[in-house]
């Protein structure tokens, strides 16, 4: 745990400073940002709550699971005849790779977009869902080809995320979104919607039943089981609140920003579905949280764009930067992701 916070600190002070891409020493320093977290990640130890899971399932040879897991195992323990640090540095590597190219290719404010992700998704998916990390992180690699409409790079994207985790087949129906307009009025409704459905105990949970894939079945099943002591996810608690205010923020400023960063208005569609997942499938809170966490990973490369309705940017800097520490202490003091 100390060290993603001596990491989390050490990334503030980029963020303080805050270059493009294009500086010559920003790229050095954000590859080796690359590199560190790999190694942070990859050589972490059983510090985080599904570990002891994971070092099961390397020696198991009788577990449902996708397909990658399986040939990234047989790589390591059977013909490498490595341990599971093996399994653990292979996975860091490709999802945090992806993201950060991703990251580069996508966000005009890097540094901003890694201290999100330190705060977040790295203690969540990297350190602990690290089969749904690498679905997460292609999903954002997919932005560009979202954007311009290219079907054959897109869905090949989708096969390959969907082959890590499942939750990949999500991409699937979000091709159907553009990048043009987004109708304000409307994508707030669809949230105050899933909350008032969800406060009168309606759910979307029942019409996944309705898929013809029994290892989907098989996972809803498993899913079913687990939830919170009131039935269902806290769909009010701070950070889900405080992501809707900033996605509101964003949101009835879309115009303004889409003229600084052109996929504003695709990214703000895909973060609204992640947002009202979590009420609309509350009832299941495992399910509801895989389908929330895998769609709002965008926020990464979304929120920052926060900078461009401040005319002094040290605002916008000092929001990003509280939002992902306030992340972070929850990941690591309240849910107690990591030892």
């Amino acid at each position: 745990m100390q060290s993603v916070i001596i990491f989390f600190i050490i990334n503030l002070f980029f963020c303080l400073w805050n270059p493009t891409y294009k500086n010559t020493q920003a790229r050095v320093v954000y590859w080796t940002c690359c590199v560190s977290a790999i190694l942070l990640i990859g050589l972490r130890g059983n510090i985080d709550n599904d570990y002891a899971t994971y070092v099961d399932m390397f020696s198991s040879d009788h577990i449902l699971v996708e397909p990658t897991f399986l040939i990234i195992r047989f790589l390591v323990r059977d013909i490498i005849g490595g341990g599971i640090a093996g399994l653990m540095l292979i996975y860091a590597a490709i999802s945090v790779t992806i993201r950060f190219i991703a990251i580069k290719r996508y966000s005009p404010f890097i540094f901003l977009s890694v201290i999100i992700w330190i705060g977040n998704l790295m203690i969540l998916q990297d350190m602990t869902q690290i089969r749904a990390a690498v679905a997460s992180s292609i999903m954002l690699l997919a932005t560009g080809a979202h954007y311009e409409r290219k079907p054959v790079p897109y869905f090949s994207l989708t096969l390959i995320a969907t082959m890590f985790h499942v939750s990949a087949l999500l991409m699937i129906p979000l091709w159907l979104f553009t990048s043009k307009k987004i109708n304000k009025w409307l994508w707030t409704g669809i949230i105050a919607t899933g909350y008032i459905l969800a406060l009168k105990g309606i759910y979307l949970t029942s019409l996944l039943s309705l898929l013809p894939f029994e290892y989907i079945q098989t996972k809803l099943l498993t899913y079913s089981i687990e939830t919170t002591d009131d039935g269902g996810a806290n769909i009010l608690g701070l950070f889900q609140i405080t992501r809707i205010g900033l996605f509101m923020l964003l949101l009835w400023n879309a115009q303004r920003i889409q003229s600084h960063n052109r996929y504003t208005i695709l990214l703000l569609k895909i973060m609204a579905c992640g947002l009202v997942a979590l009420p609309l499938f509350r009832n299941n809170i495992v399910l509801g949280l895989r389908i929330t966490e895998l769609l709002t990973s965008v926020d990464i490369l979304l929120y920052p764009m926060v900078i461009y309705l401040f005319p002094i940017r040290s605002i916008g800097k000092f929001i990003i930067i509280c939002y992902s520490a306030a992340i972070m202490y929850g990941r690591l003091f309240l849910e107690g992701l990591l030892k």
